[in-house]
Parts: C-alpha cells; sequence; structure tokens
C-alpha cells in the first residue's frame, strides 16, 4: 500500500490510504524499477484472511482451447478460485509420463487416462489442476460443483482429487531436476508472458512453433511446452518450458539464440516480455518495443531525477 524509499537524491515516502487519484502511482514506479531508484527500507502490505478451507482436483479436456473457454467461464463467473494451471499437450504428457511409477505392476491412474484416448482424449489432450478456497465447506462444495459442470459443459472430464494432491507433494521436488538434467547435459529454461484472451491461442502456438524452430536450429531439437498458470478477467500469463541438449562447445551463446528466438516471438504475438520474472539484463533489449521510445525516455527520466550519478543497480533494464 505504501512505501518509503531511499535514493541518492532523497528519501520517498508515500501515503497508506486504500486508493488515491492523485497523479500516477509512484508504489507501481518503485516496485517495477528493479533497485534502479533507489531501496525499499519501509512497506505497508495489504494482507488478507488465510481460508480455512480448499480443495484442488484435476480435469482432462480434449484440447488446450478447450481449457482456456474454461478458465475464461470460471472468471466471468466470478468463483473463488484458487489456482486455474492448464498445460498444453506436450506438458501434459510430459507430466503424465513423469507421475508414471514404472516399478508397479498395475497403475490405475495411468490405466484410466490411456483409456480415456478411445472417447477423443488423445494427442492433443490437455489437463487442468484447479482449486478452489474459502472460510466454509459447504460453500465451498457448492463452488466446485458449478466450476465442475462449466468445466463438463466445455468438454472437461473430472479426475478428482488424485492430480491436486499429487502437485501438493511434488511441486517442490521438480524445481531441483533442473541441476541434476544439466549435470547430465540437458538445459530447461523458462519464460514467461501474458496475453489478452483474443491473443492467448494464437500467441501460445507460434512462440512454440519458433521455440522448436529455435531448438531445432541451435541444438538439434528439444521439447517445447507451457501453461496458463495466473488468469484475469481480461487475459492470462502464459509459462513456456523449453528442454534441449546443451552444446559443449558454446552453452551460453546457445541458450542466448534460444532466448532471443522466444522473446522475439512474444513480441511479435502482442505478448509482455515478462509477466512476473521482471527486466534485469536478460530482457532489456527488448523493453523499448514493449515500452515504446517515449516510454523509455520517461523511464530514464525517473532514472536521472532519483539517481542522476547512475549509482542504483547499474546496467539493469536500460
Amino acid at each position: 500500500m505504501s512505501v518509503k524509499v531511499v535514493t541518492p537524491s532523497g528519501e520517498l515516502t508515500t501515503l497508506t490510504v486504500p486508493r488515491h487519484a492523485a497523479g500516477p502511482d509512484l508504489n507501481q514506479v518503485v516496485l517495477g524499477s528493479e533497485g534502479t531508484l533507489g531501496v525499499i527500507v519501509e512497506a505497508t502490505l495489504r494482507i488478507r484472511e488465510k481460508m480455512a478451507v480448499q480443495d484442488v482436483r484435476g480435469m482432462l479436456f480434449r484440447d488446450f482451447a478447450s481449457g482456456i473457454r474454461t478458465i475464461r467461464a470460471w472468471v466471468a463467473a466470478g468463483l473463488p478460485m484458487m489456482m486455474m494451471r492448464l498445460s498444453d499437450a506436450q506438458e501434459t504428457e510430459v507430466s503424465l509420463l513423469l507421475r508414471h511409477d514404472p516399478d508397479k505392476r498395475f497403475d490405475a491412474g495411468a490405466t484410466l487416462l490411456d483409456a480415456t484416448k478411445s472417447v477423443g482424449y488423445g494427442d492433443d489432450r490437455a489437463i487442468m489442476l484447479f482449486g478452489i478456497e474459502g472460510d466454509d465447506r459447504t460453500r465451498l462444495s457448492a463452488h466446485m460443483l458449478r466450476a465442475q459442470a462449466i468445466g463438463v459443459l466445455n468438454g472437461g472430464l473430472p479426475l478428482g482429487k488424485g492430480p491436486g494432491t499429487s502437485w501438493k507433494k511434488e511441486r517442490f521436488r521438480t524445481p531441483y531436476l533442473r541441476d541434476f538434467l544439466l549435470d547430465q547435459g540437458i538445459a530447461i529454461d523458462t519464460m514467461e508472458t501474458a496475453f489478452e484472451w483474443s491473443k492467448l491461442e494464437q500467441g501460445h502456438a507460434r512462440v512454440l512453433a519458433q521455440m522448436r524452430a529455435a531448438t531445432q536450429r541451435h541444438a538439434g531439437g528439444g521439447l517445447a511446452m507451457g501453461h496458463v498458470s495466473h488468469s484475469y478477467p481480461d487475459g492470462a500469463c502464459v509459462y513456456f518450458i523449453v528442454v534441449y541438449p546443451v552444446s559443449a562447445s558454446d552453452a551460453i551463446e546457445q541458450w542466448r539464440e534460444i532466448k532471443r528466438a522466444t522473446t522475439d516471438a512474444i513480441v511479435d504475438a502482442g505478448g509482455t516480455i515478462s509477466h512476473h520474472h521482471g527486466i534485469g539484463t536478460d530482457h532489456a533489449p527488448w523493453l523499448t518495443r514493449e515500452k515504446g521510445v517515449l516510454g523509455v525516455k520517461a523511464m530514464k527520466a525517473l532514472k536521472q531525477t532519483f539517481d542522476p550519478e547512475g549509482m542504483m543497480n547499474p546496467g539493469k533494464l536500460f
């Protein structure tokens, strides 16, 4: 709600009020500056009570587009969703392979999912993890019934609580795969963006196509996949993941070329260069394409005002 910032030019303190209309929001100016204007030494945060109950489940769709329609319908209905994570076809198959236990003589979950192929949930299928939270179990159950009914109307196949339980168990384990795979010569990187709803499906497809072409060109092949992670009334974040064999001769330049091709595709498709990871140095070359020449000029003017000697986090943003 408010911040106190120490800058090379002095202190900046904003008011702790629920809303204001007194010019541009300086809280956002500071929070988006990535340490290039000053250091936040005090902050007042808005909090809310933690909900008493939550329910996380899985649902399978025939394709990515059906899942997107469901998310939009949930958001429009005002349901208290705590999670709406929709994997595309490639990520769905990787996720299902990772959860399969080869030591099991009979894997009931895998058998059930294989059976769905005969009723239209084939190569394009997309899995959704979704959750609802609330302060009353009866109301939560009613919201969950409505959410599942909307999903079914869009072709969704409810998978019960099993996928949610597995996700909660594994969500903090899978990131450790990154270092292990790198030791085996396999790189993983993530790139996230946000599209308005009207551009999301096409943007997702365009970015995946460029990622696959880039990994083929610079690594001889690889995997490109993604999921919708954060959703809003007017659009959603799409989180892309790329997996490829590392070049022993020049791994950094190989990564740069794949990153460049992917980010160019994101910008060309109308997405932002970062939904939540920030700019730093990785995305700085694309900042002008997103903000425009005048926008970057205004940002540099702020930098000059707060930090005329360029002391704070030099080289970041621009």
